[in-house]
């Protein structure tokens, strides 16, 4: 398969950059995302601003590394030429292993989220095929990514797309409904201005539309937004317990009772 052969490639490569940047410089990219990612998520929680919170976990990351890797150069210069390049054995395993898993990770993850992506183009379902088929992809899916809370939940909310039953029953629900008929939403789809944004897919000019940044920080309608999301990635309902039938409860009913009753004791036992 296409997908396997490209997949693996780039784990090799992962592998070998871990190996000869080592360890240190390996660790720089995940510490770099995950401290931004962090602080945009404590931004977000106190000013309600997912744009710019989107802002400083994405770009966030890119500066810092950079900043980072600029000063682990300088460093590097003050070594001595003779051990300058030199990396111990340990830290090379180390830094191929989580090269693998970091670049490895991400890579299979944008791979099984291109094939949620809605397309009427021949040639992008055939690739959606082809990863669908992947037994990287597949193996990733079924255990690592499923076993995650968060990604389980982005892979449960993009499925949506390509299930035409559940899509129809969500877009038919009470809180789809409620979230479109707020004067907000409303106001937002029957902008021009926005719709030409939306047929051109200029996203990042989308986000920071004045309408588009009231709506995201107006918790009313960001918690009927909550609802509607909730609704795709929530877990089917536990089934109730079937009533027992008039028999089964007329059984139950009599060996209630007989337990309960004295014994009568002219009567042998057992009897």
């Amino acid at each position: 398969m296409t997908t396997d052969i490209v997949i693996g490639f780039f784990l090799i490569l992962f592998i070998w950059e871990g190996w000869s940047n080592g360890l240190l410089r390996t660790l720089i990219g995940p510490v770099c995302v995950i401290l931004c990612c962090l602080f945009a998520s404590l931004y977000f929680d106190v000013t309600d601003n997912i744009v710019i919170a989107f802002f400083i976990a994405v770009a966030g990351s890119v500066i810092l590394g950079i900043i980072v890797s600029v000063l682990f150069m300088w460093w590097r210069k003050s070594v001595d030429k003779k051990y300058r390049n030199a990396v111990f054995p340990g830290s090379r395993t180390a830094g191929a292993a989580i090269s693998l898993t970091w670049l490895g990770g991400l890579t299979i993850a944008a791979f099984l989220l291109f094939a949620f992506l809605p397309t009427s183009l021949n040639a992008m379902q055939k690739i959606q095929q082809d990863i669908d088929q992947s037994r990287i992809c597949q193996w990733s899916s079924d255990n690592i990514f499923t076993r995650m809370p968060l990604s389980r939940r982005i892979f449960s909310v993009l499925s949506i797309f390509k299930d035409k039953e559940r899509l129809t029953e969500l877009t038919n629900s009470i809180e789809f409904k409620t979230f479109l008929a707020d004067p907000k939403v409303e106001a937002i789809a029957q902008d021009p201005r926005i719709v030409q944004l939306c047929e051109n897919k200029r996203i990042v000019t989308l986000l920071f539309h004045p309408k588009i940044t009231g709506l995201l920080r107006d918790s009313r309608v960001m918690q009927k937004l909550t609802r509607v999301i909730k609704m795709v990635y929530a877990e089917e309902p536990t089934k109730t317990k079937e009533e027992p039938s008039e028999e089964e409860s007329a059984i139950s009913q009599d060996k209630t009772l007989q337990k309960s009753a004295p014994e009568d004791p002219d009567l042998p036992a057992g009897q």
